[in-house]
């Protein structure tokens, strides 16, 4: 059935999704004009812990009796820090002078992968 209250909501959630890459893609040649990959990293952790912990927040606001809302909201947040750490470490590793890389440097041979 169709509330006014999740209509809100959802129009709220995407104007501000909206509002966030707008500014993201007009500001993020600034942001990112050495290409570092913590600064990526970080813009990507912080979107993607946001949207972990908003999770639990709607789940609060629209349905606080649904358990399988809250396991949902509790699997996703812990499969998020665990790609957040997984970034972690092949960004280190790359920084690092290890090869982080899955594809070839521009210039590069196809056979240059993994060395």
């Amino acid at each position: 059935m169709f509330r006014l209250a999740e209509f809100g909501l959802d129009a709220t959630l995407l104007a501000g999704t909206a509002t966030a890459g707008w500014f993201a893609t007009r500001y993020a040649r600034r942001w990112f004009v050495a290409g570092t990959a913590v600064s990526l990293l970080a813009l990507v952790t912080g979107a993607l812990l946001t949207c972990a912990w908003l999770g639990f927040v709607v789940t609060w606001l629209l349905r606080p009796e649904d358990r399988v809302a809250w396991f949902g909201n509790g699997l996703f947040a812990l499969i998020a820090i665990a790609l957040a750490a997984v970034m972690a470490r092949r960004t280190r590793s790359h920084a690092g002078g290890g090869s982080g890389r899955s594809v070839p440097p521009p210039g590069g041979e196809p056979s240059d992968v993994g060395r």
